[in-house]
């Protein structure tokens, strides 16, 4: 952690022209997200990510490049009160393995709590309804990463 604010590691993970997306069903609430999660105490950022990918989809992390941090709220850890954490993102084009949840978040799934993959057209994105965070979304279309 720097400055007690909690790090995230965020993937955009690109395959052509579509970009993997986690599909969550949480109680009767769907939304998007780009996998990733939580930095572990003494490892960079950047070993966080591979780990995560693995961890999360059993993929392992060939090329990356960093493309920008964002300062948000949210729930965190505590998962009862909001905290302050900064979210690094990462443009992944190379990976091998084929994606599958894995992880805790399939340790996790049930009816009430679902995890899912979805590729879609990176022209698309920007107008998917509940994608988070919403300011990343706008950072990407700034860099021309999605429309």
């Amino acid at each position: 952690m720097v400055n007690n604010i909690r790090q995230r590691v965020s993937a955009v993970i690109v395959k052509g022209n579509e970009v993997l997306l986690i599909k969550r069903i949480k109680q009767d609430k769907i939304y998007y997200v780009f996998p990733g999660g939580g930095v572990e105490t003494g490892e960079s950022l950047e070993q966080a990510l591979v780990r995560e990918i693995n961890e999360e989809l059993s993929l392992i992390v060939t090329d990356y490049k960093f493309l920008f941090s964002l300062d948000l709220l949210g729930y965190g850890q505590s998962f009862y009160k909001q905290e302050k954490y900064q979210n690094n993102f990462y443009l992944v084009t190379g990976f091998t393995g084929q994606p599958a949840i894995g992880g805790p978040e399939k340790e996790r799934m049930n009816k009430d709590n679902v995890y899912g993959l979805v590729w879609f057209n990176k022209e698309d994105l920007s107008k998917l309804p509940n994608l988070q965070p919403t300011e990343a979304v706008s950072k990407l279309v700034s860099l021309k990463l999605i429309n």
